[in-house]
């Protein structure tokens, strides 16, 4: 049950809200929902796993989690870059602004860092720092286009499922208890006081079996019997949440049994797809920023990733060799050996 004045959202309710606040300025959109952070906690803990050569450099396991987890939610990550004891450091922006003519060569960087109690400005060329993006428009090559941004009716779905789902879950919860209608209006008072306490809590009132004076006969017991009210979310609305959160994860490219209970054979499909597919050419993409802003050798190593396709690449080498090819040749092309 559910209070008289409690207003449900229906599905068509939900998505003209959606296209409503769409067209106000006030854009539902999936950044907040778990199902973009379960996408970009699966990119985030790739990159994160990877081994980044040279080492010893600002690259750490950490940099790679927090600017990838950027890319996916935001679709790009800007940083600064300075010089701290001799080595180049990268500082991340926390807003930004660019202005100049085509030749991305010619852009200018407004960059802010965010602070506790100050924030920094700083006006740099764009050679001055590393902006990566997932993907990018021609009529806005100077802005990362993330998944949710080439997929926004999916995201602005997401967002909209997910503040529904949420409103309903806030609703009130109580539990109504009948009384007599014609009972003595002090002893009401003093059960309305209670119940009041109670604010949605279960309470232990007396009884009323004795019908108040009339006799057990007046008061049957299913007359007496409590009721609660609170969130009733339709099964619809909550289907199709989990049909969003599929669709959120495959336009992050994340296959669905990587965040599911999938069996231990499809994971291992799905991760050898996800790193071979995205991972592997997403990293080749950012490397080459890094390259040639920071003037560094990088390589960027997904090799300690392939535990989940030794089976798969033990045979090919079994193969390979069984055909005649030498075992070093063998072990290089089957991928045995990631050295």
């Amino acid at each position: 049950m559910r209070w008289p004045w409690e207003k449900r959202q229906s599905y068509s309710s939900i998505v003209s809200s959606a296209l409503l606040e769409a067209a106000q300025g006030k854009v539902i959109d999936a950044a907040q929902t778990a199902a973009l952070e379960s996408a970009a906690g699966v990119w985030a803990g790739a990159f994160a796993a990877a081994r980044v050569e040279p080492e010893d450099t600002v690259l750490s396991p950490a940099w790679w989690s927090e600017a990838v987890r950027d890319l996916i939610r935001y679709g790009e990550a800007v940083y600064r870059i300075r010089v701290q004891d001799g080595e180049p450091d990268l500082q991340r922006a926390s807003a930004w602004t660019i202005n100049g003519g085509i030749d991305p060569e010619t852009w200018i960087y407004d960059v802010e860092h965010a602070g506790p109690a100050n924030t920094e400005r700083h006006r740099v060329p764009a050679a001055g720092v590393v902006h990566m993006r997932y993907s990018s428009d021609a009529a806005r090559p100077w802005s990362g286009v993330g998944p949710m941004g080439r997929a926004a009716a999916t995201g602005r779905l997401a967002g909209a499922l997910e503040r529904g789902l949420a409103d309903e879950a806030g609703g009130a919860v109580s539990r109504i208890i009948p009384i007599p209608a014609d009972g003595d209006e002090a002893r009401l008072d003093e059960l309305r006081a209670d119940l009041a306490k109670g604010e949605g809590r279960g309470l232990l009132l007396r009884t009323t079996a004795a019908g108040w004076g009339e006799g057990p006969g007046a008061a049957p017991r299913s007359d007496w019997r409590q009721q609660r009210i609170g969130p009733e979310p339709p099964a619809e609305l909550a289907e199709l949440r989990r049909d969003t959160f599929a669709q959120v994860l495959a336009a992050c490219a994340v296959p669905l049994s990587l965040v599911s209970d999938a069996d231990g054979t499809s994971q291992r499909e799905a991760w050898r797809r996800f790193v071979m597919g995205q991972a592997e050419p997403l990293g080749r993409v950012l490397v080459e920023e890094i390259v040639d802003k920071l003037e560094m050798t990088v390589r960027l190593d997904f090799g300690g990733l392939w535990a989940h396709d030794l089976a798969g690449r033990a045979q090919a080498f079994q193969r390979l060799v069984a055909g005649g090819m030498e075992i070093q040749q063998a072990a290089a092309v089957s991928g045995v050996l990631t050295e």
